[in-house]
């Protein structure tokens, strides 16, 4: 009997401790988990301000009714898609068709392309991610529902594709430059191992450079002869890229260039492009010999580009794969050694190529200089170098001594391709042209030694 009372203490005292420890166990706990809860409910709180925050940001930065055409990630790059001989014949045809079909999309909805429209026309390749951003940014510029945008392709792909057709701010055109390096990628025009066999001429070719000047070249003659309205189009044309970013008040500043333009008989040329550097005048014009890094937004009507076409062989035949080099060099057998232009002192089309990407370079741009665009009075001020003789003025365009061509294109193919860019030959005539002047030129040294 005493040994079952000492155990009933026990046993009481044991359930003492334990309820004891229970307690504190369950104060312990619940004191964490109001500490827990509290850590939770402050990173709720933080997590809906930074998106009302991101989102405001956002709204800043795309604009409601434009946030369908932000579609890509930064860093996204489009996927490869081998395709063998007869899907390229197949793409090949498609894109002939699309050539000759010639769309104009949204027309209903911002009328027909009349003979003053000032045109868009951007070179585009596979960058969509820095694309999209340039899209936005146009979507934003004054005036854009009076102009007409064409995007040349040198790569078809159904992603951009929609992402172009989903505009609805303006009148759209899509072109696309038929002797790409996706639509040859083992022969020429693109990169084929048994191009050069030691000839001299294949040396230093890169098939990716070459196709650039190529189609800047070709999408030219395409918008100024291509078309039924093409002879009759009075409008200006602002050249752009795919890695190019606009500022609001480009076709407001186009409209005074307009007039400065016409004061200044060897200006031919407006140019809205240069490096971004703080503390420029947005209220400037200059006028200056024109030469990169001016081709930022090259701007020409019709009548400055059959001065160029009328001497296509020095674009053609200069050895350089630049474009932008090839037609400083042309420019230089213009009347006074040079062209002029008139430039927006204050770039209103920047590189994206400095930035990480397009947002960045978008959330960046946006909001530069915001209070300083559409000025209410706009200066023309002319380069003092503006009155020297013409050698001194073609040192000028150069800042010093003339550089020689950087290379790249002295594959005679090439220079025959440039100087038939609407291609009433074909690729095998111009392989075949190559080779018998290639044979031409032999036989001629052989019979001179």
């Amino acid at each position: 009997m005493h040994v079952v009372r000492k155990l009933s203490c026990m046993m009481v005292l044991l359930l003492k401790r334990v309820i004891t420890t229970l307690k504190y166990i369950f104060k312990w706990f619940s004191l964490k988990l109001n500490q827990l809860l509290i850590v939770i409910l402050a990173l709720v709180i933080v997590c809906v301000l930074c998106k009302v925050w991101c989102g405001h940001r956002e709204e800043q930065l795309v604009p409601r009714e434009l946030r369908n055409l932000v579609r890509f990630q930064e860093g996204y790059t489009l996927p490869l898609v081998a395709r063998n001989q007869r899907q390229l014949d197949q793409l090949a045809a498609r894109i002939d068709r699309l050539n000759r079909d010639a769309e104009i999309y949204n027309w209903n909805r911002w009328g027909a392309h009349r003979d003053d429209t000032d045109i868009f026309l951007i070179q585009v390749h596979k960058d969509v991610e820095r694309l999209q951003y340039l899209i936005v940014a146009l979507g934003q510029v004054r005036y854009i529902k009076k102009a007409m945008l064409i995007f040349s392709h040198s790569y078809y792909d159904d992603k951009i594709n929609r992402l172009i057709r989903s505009i609805r701010f303006a009148k759209v055109m899509q072109i696309y430059y038929p002797y790409s390096m996706q639509l040859n990628p083992d022969k020429f025009p693109g990169a084929d191992s048994e191009d050069c066999n030691g000839s001299v001429a294949c040396v230093g070719r890169d098939a990716r450079r070459a196709e650039h000047k190529h189609h800047w070249w070709w999408k030219a003659h395409y918008v100024f002869h291509g078309f039924d309205w093409s002879e009759k189009h009075r409008g200006m044309v602002v050249f752009l890229e795919e890695n190019d970013y606009v500022l609001p008040d480009l076709l407001y500043m186009l409209k005074y260039a307009r007039q400065a333009i016409s004061y200044f008989s060897s200006a031919y040329v407006v140019s809205f492009g240069r490096a971004w550097v703080h503390g420029l005048d947005h209220d400037t014009l200059t006028v200056d010999a024109w030469h990169p890094p001016y081709e930022k937004g090259l701007t020409f009507n019709r009548t400055t580009w059959l001065k160029i076409a009328a001497l296509a062989s020095h674009f053609c035949f200069y050895d350089d794969a630049s474009w932008s080099s090839s037609l400083v060099h042309l420019f230089e057998r213009f009347p006074k050694g040079y062209s002029d232009m008139v430039a927006t002192t204050a770039p209103r089309v920047v590189s994206t190529r400095t930035f990480s990407s397009g947002r960045v370079a978008a959330a960046t741009l946006s909001i530069v200089a915001k209070d300083s665009l559409f000025p209410r009075s706009v200066r023309a001020v002319v380069s003092f170098s503006s009155g020297a003789g013409g050698a001194s003025r073609v040192r000028h365009v150069w800042r010093g001594a003339r550089p020689a061509p950087a290379g790249g294109w002295a594959d005679l193919r090439d220079h025959l391709l440039c100087l038939d860019p609407l291609l009433a030959t074909t690729t095998e005539t111009l392989t075949d042209t190559t080779y018998m002047f290639e044979q031409s030129i032999n036989k001629n040294v052989s019979n001179s030694l």
